[in-house]
């Protein structure tokens, strides 16, 4: 595995002179982003003396969360899934990966936002404050649902008992074309509505994460373990929200950059500090927290998904 992720003898001279580096440096191939997200994260375990077994991939799912997100899995056997990206050969021996992407993620929440009337003046509010439009709208929320202490409340989420979306504002899925839908519209302009607004759409990309990922399980896939990563999973309000809808708990990653971790990680063993991937991994790879899902909002949640699959339904009849 060492000698595959190395790149042939290394820096040549004149890339080593301009890096004020030695020739002959090792150099580790490169990898896309989502896939490094991935491998510096579906091994982590919570303890420096505990090891995972390799095997433990297969119970986990990888949500690398940016202007394009991507749900992870790995599989022994190269199982399909129709509407999924592979399964793909892994850098990890015996093992396949799959993926459900979501191609505008990061993009669709802040087309909602900036498309909205009061967008200018919560941008200028925000950074008067010195905080990002995410985090101050998350405040707005806060407050909405009672609570003043910044922190989730369960009445956060029932903000959009009355909202539903669909999130297909860029590329639906080849075989089911759906479009970007809202219902529950109303002529509110003010900063709560594009807060509310704002909060659905996050909504919807949760909701859609657990109708991509219940059709990897009917294909054969089996998590229980969310690993988020990337910049949207640095959202707490999004995170959160997906722990509750997914129902499934969440591990959070020592590391933030993970993209930069994954980096280092086959930069280790293109080295020779580590004669696996795996070994790699396992040394580099933490988890600090791990959260459960809100038992208490499930039936909400159950019911938002009711609305999100009729309404798919509904404009699949369109068709």
């Amino acid at each position: 595995m060492r000698s595959e992720l190395r790149l042939g003898g290394g820096l040549c001279k004149s890339a080593a002179d301009q890096l004020n580096l030695k020739p002959g440096t090792p150099v580790a191939t490169g990898i896309i982003d989502a896939y490094g997200g991935t491998l510096a994260t579906i091994l982590a375990d919570n303890h420096q003396k505990s090891q995972q077994p390799l095997d433990c991939i297969t119970r986990r799912v990888s949500f690398i969360g940016g202007t394009s997100s991507n749900y992870v899995t790995f599989s022994k056997d190269t199982l399909t899934c129709n509407g999924a990206d592979g399964p793909y050969p892994s850098v990890l021996e015996g093992y396949s990966l799959i993926y459900a992407r979501q191609t505008a993620a990061g993009a669709f929440i802040d087309h909602i936002i900036t498309s909205h009337p009061a967008y200018s003046s919560i941008y200028d509010i925000a950074v008067s404050l010195g905080i990002g439009v995410h985090e101050y709208l998350n405040q707005i929320l806060y407050e909405l649902a009672g609570n003043n202490r910044s922190e989730y409340a369960e009445d956060v989420s029932k903000l959009t008992a009355h909202l539903h979306m669909l999130p297909y504002f860029d590329s639906p899925e080849v075989d089911q074309p759906q479009r970007g839908m809202i219902t529950g519209l109303s002529l509110d302009k003010s900063h709560q509505s594009l807060a509310v607004l704002y909060l659905a759409s996050i909504q919807a990309l949760a909701l859609d994460a657990r109708y991509q990922l219940e059709k990897l399980k009917k294909s054969g896939y089996d998590f229980e373990l969310l690993i988020p990563t990337g910049g949207l999973a640095k959202n707490q309000l999004l995170l959160t929200e997906h722990i509750n809808i997914l129902n499934m708990p969440a591990a959070i990653s020592e590391e933030r950059e993970s993209m930069l971790l994954s980096g280092a990680i086959t930069g280790s063993v293109a080295a020779g500090i580590y004669g696996s991937i795996e070994d790699a991994m396992r040394a580099m790879s933490r988890y600090h927290d791990r959260i459960e899902p809100n038992q208490q909002l499930f039936d909400f949640y159950e019911k938002k998904y009711d609305k999100f699959m009729k309404m798919q339904k509904c404009q699949q009849s369109w068709e």
